[in-house]
């Protein structure tokens, strides 16, 4: 007889089950805080008409820019934090400074000065290494005595305040043949213990960077009417064979009078 075997017990076949498909983060890194690359510029006034400059562009430590005031152009260098400060001597009773960066002007600020008028000013602006500079004999005073104000006895804005007296500011930074540089003179104006006058030139050196070449400048000399006048310089200077001589403009700034008590 033949044998019968029992049925196969076969599971119930499992249906596969798909996980979800998950699409990829992607990373996230956190940057932190945005930074504020925004010039600032702030204006302050102090003692003897002076704007004190603060300008601020943290993007840019190093940069150069320049100092725009009244006409005249100064160069400057930010620092390794991206800053610069300077006293300027205004040429303006309301004086406006602006500042320019990369070839825009990016900051522009203006400041009222309330002693501006107690003092007569006189500015000349040079580029490179012109070897000009502005010399002031006061009251009498000769070359070498005091009195003679120059690069090398500038005085200082603190003895103008005590004395009858004044004093130069340089300004400008950079070696390069288009930095601009400046000298500002200054003294004060109100009625004086000692009447006189305030002798002014403009002086050339003939330096082995100056001779044989020409020379430019710019002065600015205040009108007494709240304006600045300005005028042009340019100078053919003597062959190299007489290096060590010093030109003498002697009218180009008008001498400032000063009146007794």
């Amino acid at each position: 007889a033949d044998m019968v075997l029992p049925p196969l017990k076969v599971p119930p076949a499992r249906k596969a089950r798909l996980a979800p498909s998950v699409a990829p983060q992607e990373a996230v890194t956190d940057a932190g805080p945005a930074v504020d690359c925004a010039p600032v510029l702030t204006l302050a006034a102090q003692p003897g008409a002076i704007a004190q400059i603060t300008f601020a562009a943290t993007c840019d430590p190093g940069a150069a820019i320049a100092v725009h005031h009244a006409g005249l152009s100064i160069t400057g260098r930010l620092s390794d934090k991206g800053t610069f400060a300077a006293d300027l001597p205004s040429l303006q009773r309301t004086a406006t400074v602006a500042i320019e960066l990369k070839g825009n002007i990016v900051a522009t600020r203006t400041l009222s000065l309330p002693d501006f008028d107690r003092f007569a000013r006189v500015a000349l602006q040079w580029q490179g290494d012109s070897g000009l500079e502005i010399h002031a004999l006061e009251l009498g005073a000769d070359y070498g005595m005091p009195g003679h104000v120059w690069a090398k006895a500038p005085g200082a804005v603190d003895d103008v305040l005590r004395e009858d007296a004044g004093f130069l500011t340089r300004l400008g930074a950079g070696t390069g043949p288009t930095d601009t540089h400046a000298e500002i003179y200054s003294f004060p104006t109100l009625p004086q213990r000692q009447p006189g006058t305030v002798r002014l030139s403009v002086e050339a050196a003939v330096t082995r960077t100056t001779c044989g070449r020409k020379v430019s400048g710019r002065s600015f000399q205040n009108t007494g009417m709240g304006g600045v006048q300005q005028t042009e310089l340019t100078l053919e200077m003597p062959d190299c064979d007489t290096v060590g001589d010093i030109l003498v403009l002697k009218n180009l700034l008008r001498d400032i009078k000063i009146a007794s008590k």
